[in-house]
């Protein structure tokens, strides 16, 4: 059935409910206030504008989780080609150089090399949620001597990041 057909299925029988609450409110004053939620749900999306997906969406696949685009495009920040995936359309959570997989994207996984200032000489850790493996990739290059056990909830995640993502 798909999570988008599911959240559209789930938001028409509440609009539906929504509507008959409407037309059985016998106040002028409840009408009102059923009006101004309606409105407010109705204009709640547009408050965050969606991401602009700048490249070509080459997989889009609804897991026991969640729905993932994956998708081509220019990193602004150095002008070079990059595959990236997303399960929102308000933002990116992960992606890798085309011409480099292993050189991290994004400056957020940056921070995490800063555990290493904190306690050098450590031999593991431990990361929940890897999405496209970026940092894991990383880490296997900037840590030889340590391990890294991941922690995974979405299996097909680790397909995905095996086919698109050279992991």
């Amino acid at each position: 059935f798909g999570s988008t057909n599911v959240i559209l299925a789930l938001s028409s029988a509440l609009f539906l409910l929504a509507a008959g609450a409407f037309s059985l409110a016998s106040k002028s004053g409840a009408r009102k206030w059923m009006l101004a939620s309606v409105a407010l749900a109705v204009l709640v999306p547009y408050l965050n504008p969606p991401h602009d997906f700048t490249g070509e969406i080459i997989k889009d696949i609804d897991t026991r989780y969640s729905r993932v685009w994956i998708y081509d495009g220019i990193d602004p920040a150095t002008k070079r080609q990059a595959r990236y995936m997303t399960d929102s359309i308000y933002g990116t959570q992960g992606g890798s150089f085309l011409d480099n997989p292993n050189e991290l994207v994004f400056e957020y996984p940056k921070f995490f090399d800063r555990a290493a200032e904190l306690y050098p000489g450590f031999t593991k850790a431990l990361m929940i949620g890897a999405g496209v493996y970026s940092y894991p990739k990383h880490f296997v290059q900037a840590y030889p001597a340590a391990t890294l056990d991941v922690v995974e909830i979405d299996p097909e995640l680790v397909q995905l990041a095996r086919q698109y993502f050279s992991f």
